[in-house]
């Protein structure tokens, strides 16, 4: 739970945080994912269309690894903020704008305290062994 992965879904490749695994009515065993900048779950996600797990990231020039404690920390609160979202969201009806503006200003205002303190840096990685990579990927 709140791994970053990628993933195949509707003919794209998307990359969103895996929330948890279920068991779905309609769609049997899958895997539950969502945005962080998005309000809605997205559609249950079959096995078969996982491709990996995100383990580093750059952002402002700077690379942050992914696969520390820190970052798992930081990505079980995202994902427990992800359902506690998907359960309240529903509920507040009219107020939903109003509640996902401070949503939103209460997350980015965490992101900005919390990231670089759970978050280690990295050395860039060799972006040609990569691409490689990538290649035998998809």
């Amino acid at each position: 739970m709140g791994d970053i992965i990628v993933f195949h879904q509707a003919g794209s490749l998307v990359v969103h945080r895996f929330l948890a695994r279920t068991d779905s009515r309609r769609h049997g065993p899958c895997l539950r994912t969502r945005g962080d900048g998005i309000q809605a779950l997205d559609p249950p996600l079959a096995d078969r269309d996982l491709l990996g797990r995100v383990i580093a990231c750059r952002r402002s020039g700077t690379w942050y690894r992914l696969d520390r404690t820190g970052a798992r920390f930081w990505g079980v609160l995202a994902a427990i903020h992800d359902h506690l979202w998907a359960a309240v969201g529903v509920s507040v009806g009219r107020l939903r704008p109003v509640a996902w503006f401070l949503d939103r200003t209460g997350l980015r205002l965490a992101d900005r305290v919390l990231f670089r303190l759970l978050h280690r840096t990295m050395k860039p990685p060799d972006l040609a062994e990569i691409d490689l990579f990538a290649e035998g990927m998809f």
